[in-house]
This record gives structure tokens, sequence and C-alpha cells, in this order.
């Protein structure tokens, strides 16, 4: 069988390219950062020495960027829901919005008025677009300043409970909530039917 060209997967990347499976994608990443947040929370109750023999320790930075990947996944389903966000013919997408090629989860929701952000929704949106950036993945970012981007994710300021600039933060069971509630909103306005199959 020859090999398929680039029309063929430029059609897959169309068909593909759409908020169900924008939407498939967020909800696979919420649903492991929540296994890993759990075994997590699980793991800190157990004793100092029970803990140190677990492998189950210090999973909150993964889930942490887990919960950052499934926040700029869903508000991607969103932009496509609403036609923001447009298809190209060789399936490439072009977002139109400030911050979906950075991960700056702040800027995507300020430029396409998706949604509006209070106070804490903006800093709970900053720390997780840091671990989608390099947090979650790396121990420090590339640079520490980087004059090509005006990403702000690096070193956040103002964070609860933190120093006037601090390194990003991983989530605790108050900002589980917060994402749970952000989530939830996203959800209905890129699939408005809820669990039971009920138009929301």
């Amino acid at each position: 069988m020859p090999p398929a060209d680039d029309k063929f997967w430029k059609g897959v990347f169309r068909g593909l390219n759409n908020e169900l499976h924008w939407l498939e994608s967020a909800d696979k990443l919420k649903r492991g950062a929540d296994v890993l947040f759990a075994t997590n929370l699980e793991s800190c109750e157990l004793s100092p020495e029970e803990r140190s023999q677990t492998g189950d320790r210090n999973l909150d930075g993964v889930a942490t960027l887990l919960y950052g990947l499934a926040m700029e996944n869903i508000l991607k389903a969103v932009l496509i829901k609403e036609g923001i966000a447009k298809i190209s013919t060789d399936g490439s997408v072009n977002w139109n919005v400030n911050g979906a090629d950075e991960h700056d989860l702040v800027t995507i929701c300020r430029s396409s008025n998706l949604i509006c952000l209070n106070a804490g929704q903006e800093k709970l949106m900053e720390r997780m677009s840091a671990f989608v950036h390099w947090a979650g993945k790396y121990p420090t970012p590339w640079k520490l300043k980087n004059p090509e981007k005006a990403f702000k994710g690096l070193l956040l300021s103002n964070q609860p409970k933190a120093a006037p600039v601090t390194m990003p933060v991983e989530f605790e069971e108050d900002d589980k909530i917060k994402f749970e509630e952000l989530y939830q909103i996203l959800w209905k306005k890129a699939f408005p039917i809820d669990s039971d199959g009920m138009i929301a």
C-alpha cells in the first residue's frame, strides 16, 4: 500500500481539528490530572516514613501541568465552536487570538472575550500558563526574560500565599475547585449537553 499523500493528511487534519476532538483531548488530560492529583493527596496523608517509600509523592506539579493543558484545549475547543478560530484548507488552525501559540491562557481569555475572569481566576490561569510553558516540564525556564514574548508566566507576581515574585506553585485542593468551575463554564460553551444528555 503506497504512503498517503499530503492531500490525504490535510483532509485528516481538517477532520480532526473540530471542537469535539479538542474537547475530547481536554477531557483526557483532565482525567489524567484528576488521577495524579488524587494520588498525590493520598500520599500527603501518609506518615513521613511511608511517604519516603512511595513513588506516588510530588505528583502535584505534573497534575498542574495536565490541568493547564486541559484548560488550553478546552479554550481552543470553544474558539473553534464560536467560529473565532478558522480551519485552513491544509487542516491547520488560525486561532485569531493573542496568546494561543504561547500557551498564555489569560491572554487567550482577554483577546477572545470567551470568559470574563475575576482576579482569582486570572491568577489561576497565570499559574497554569506557567506550568504549561515550563514549570511542569523543566526545573527552570529556558530564559529568565524573553524579549520576543510578552508572556509573563516565567516568574509570577502577586500570587496567593506567595512572595511578591515567586516561582509557579502547584495546585492545592481549593485551586482544583476553581479549575472545575472554569472548566464547566467552558465545557457548556463548547458542548452544551450535560452528562445526562440534556441540553444545558
